[in-house]
């Protein structure tokens, strides 16, 4: 008999047998049957419909895995590292920021394309470690216990601003680590200003700000930052670079004349304009062409706003009437909702 394998007690839905003893497959009855009194898996029968199953607090929260701003940040390093071992090759990269040169005087020219096809593989090999670092930090956010998505990118955002601060700190002591800092962006401003369109209207900003602990922890943080720092440091103006609550997601094109009066992060305005950086900044546009690379500013969360990158750029803008600059600018610590010659509100940006 079919019932002499079968545990004591077992029902029997209407329909899972037939007549004859034998099991009904296929059919829905004989599923439920199965899933109901078996011990065993067995594969599911032509037809059946498995019941939904309560969504687990890991699909909850982890929506889309291996997708944050620390695996987006990785992407974009390692993509930038490709195309500067490219550049190497090429001649396309840091040489074409360079002025003719020789070999040896006068020798036959090209040495330009020597020393900058090394920097463009020191450029390679720096992107290459940052994308590292950012797969770290996004493989890290990943396995962070009933983070949501955009918990993951902030956590994940944090632990690489970490990175730009170190660049702001230890440039004045190794000034090799701003050379590569520079020659990295005229190079990726000269293999792609011809080909990114200029943005006419305002960009989407972007807002990601969680309030609450985590925004007193990251004010926090930055006063105690300035309250040790010396003068006319990174430090003394924006503490620290870490809680990007706001930014755009395309670069703005500002009137270089709005940003005039904005102090330098390190105190760039005691000194500006430098006549001999000037000159050199027309000399090297005159050679090689206007560098699009953006205007770096933050803003405090008090809603002052500091040029991180760019100053004497500022001023060239203006003194060639430019009618607009390209510009990067990322609110910190919630000064995206403070009143400022920077905030959303006075560039015109509805909320």
């Amino acid at each position: 008999m079919a019932d002499t394998f079968l545990k004591i007690g077992t029902s029997f839905p209407q329909g899972a047998f037939r007549p004859d003893g034998q099991p009904n497959i296929p059919s829905q009855a004989y599923a439920d049957y199965l899933a109901a009194n078996s011990m065993t898996p067995r594969a599911d029968p032509v037809g059946y419909v498995a019941p939904s199953e309560e969504q687990s607090i890991f699909t909850e929260y982890n929506q889309d895995p291996l997708s944050n701003y620390g695996f987006d940040y990785g992407n974009e390093s390692i993509s930038n590292a490709g195309q500067s071992f490219k550049n190497a090759v090429t001649g396309q990269g840091v040489a074409q920021a360079l002025p003719e040169m020789k070999f040896y005087p006068g020798g036959p020219t090209g040495a330009e394309y020597v020393y900058g096809g090394v920097a463009d593989v020191g450029l390679g090999a720096i992107n290459a470690l940052m994308g590292g670092l950012g797969y770290g930090a996004g493989f890290v956010a990943e396995q962070l216990p009933f983070q949501k998505e955009g918990s993951e990118d902030r956590f994940a955002r944090d632990a690489l601003a970490g990175v730009e601060f170190a660049e702001q700190y230890l440039t004045p002591y190794f000034g090799a680590i701003g050379i590569f800092s520079k020659l990295g962006k005229a190079s990726k401003a000269a293999t792609s200003a011809s080909k990114a369109p200029e943005v006419t209207t305002m960009p989407k900003l972007k807002i990601d700000n969680p309030g609450g602990d985590w925004l007193k922890s990251k004010l926090r943080y930055a006063q105690e930052a300035r309250e040790g720092a010396r003068p006319n440091t990174y430090q003394s103006t924006l503490g620290t670079s870490e809680g990007v609550t706001g930014y755009f997601t395309e670069r703005l094109r500002l009137d270089p004349k709005t940003l005039q009066n904005i102090a330098g992060s390190v105190g760039e305005e005691r000194y500006r304009p430098d006549p001999t950086k000037i000159e050199n900044l027309r000399k090297s546009i005159a050679e090689t062409g206007y560098e699009e690379a953006p205007i770096l500013i933050q803003v405090r969360e008090d809603g002052v706003p500091f040029v991180v990158e760019g100053n004497h750029r500022i001023i060239e803008g203006i003194e060639s009437g430019r009618p607009s600059i390209p510009v990067e600018l990322r609110y910190l610590r919630g000064a995206e909702d403070v009143d400022g010659p920077l905030s959303p509100a006075a560039l015109g940006v509805l909320r």
